[in-house]
């Protein structure tokens, strides 16, 4: 999912790619990204990937027994719901 992610980011302009790939400082961005994924997208993994490169995110997934069952720890973990850094982010447009 990641490279996808990154495969978009590079057919972005310039100006509106800038800051958002790996390690790249939060004060190169010059304009917001938000990535919208469905339950693909609820892991620790493609979070923290987001984070990485400065992008804002949204992942949608139905809450099921199983699928809880299949990730203790994350799926009832406020801090992975809480996007930190792209909140504040957002917030400056």
């Amino acid at each position: 999912l990641l490279a996808v992610l990154d495969a978009g980011i590079d057919q972005l302009p310039a100006e509106v790619a800038a800051g958002h790939r790996t390690g790249d400082e939060i004060g190169e961005v010059h304009r917001a990204v938000v990535a919208r994924s469905d339950s693909a997208g609820c892991s620790v993994g493609f979070v923290d990937g987001c984070r990485d490169r400065n992008i804002g995110f949204q992942v949608v997934a139905r809450r099921k027994t199983a699928v809880s069952a299949g990730s203790p720890g994350f799926v009832g973990d406020s801090f992975y719901w809480f996007p930190t850094g792209c909140l504040a982010l957002l917030s400056a447009w």
